[in-house]
């Protein structure tokens, strides 16, 4: 069965997760922290802004189609940063993610590689911020731009119990419909990615 028809059922991968220790770098008002993703085979670096102390909600930003590997969206275009500061929510701004939709992809890309965003985004992300930066693992929100508007809907739908708020900004607010699912086939072509690669075949 195509992926593009089962989007909507849970997947998890197994196995622990470990962290890596924050190398910490200043971008734009929060640090830079880099966390291994065993799923991915990598370490991601995560700007985040921290409340401090413990049981603290969580707020996590995905990036748009063009996600650079040393920056996001919401640093360069917005004041994120300094807006939440004090506010006692932590902010979590991954970086990369390219094309990808932050999804689990079904196989390896060659241009864009391995991407298994949806472990990574509902456990190993988690996992680095409750121990962390006392993230309470039940007040939990994302939010998506272009791109990751799609992914913050997708993910909140498949994981009901994790995400308490979502917003999207000008995502596309389901990827099955005529024209969308061409759409997001489109966006992964014009980063050099096979979406065949992310969702499987699809009959159009």
């Amino acid at each position: 069965m195509s992926f593009w028809k089962t989007w909507a059922q849970d997947r998890w991968l197994l196995g622990a997760t470990l962290v890596a220790a924050p190398q910490a770098s200043a971008a734009n008002g929060c640090t830079v922290e880099n966390v291994r993703s065993n799923a991915m085979h990598r370490t991601i670096p995560v700007c985040i802004i921290s409340a401090g102390g413990s049981n603290k909600p969580t707020l996590y930003l995905l990036d748009g189609l063009r996600a650079p590997n040393n920056n996001s969206g919401w640093l360069i275009n917005t004041d994120v940063a300094r807006y939440m500061a004090g506010k006692g929510t932590n902010v979590a701004i991954p970086f990369g993610g390219a094309g990808s939709f932050y999804t689990d992809w079904q196989t390896p890309d060659p241009k864009l590689g391995v991407n298994k965003w949806e472990t990574f985004l509902t456990r190993e992300l988690p996992r680095y911020m409750a121990a962390r930066h006392g993230s309470d693992s039940r007040r939990n929100g994302i939010a998506g731009l272009s791109m990751s508007g799609t992914s913050a809907l997708n993910l909140a739908s498949r994981h009901p119990n994790f995400y308490k708020a979502v917003a999207s900004y000008s995502g596309y607010p389901t990827v099955t419909f005529p024209g969308f699912t061409q759409g997001i086939q489109a966006s992964v072509v014009r980063v050099g990615g096979n979406p065949n690669n992310m969702l499987g075949f699809y009959p159009n």
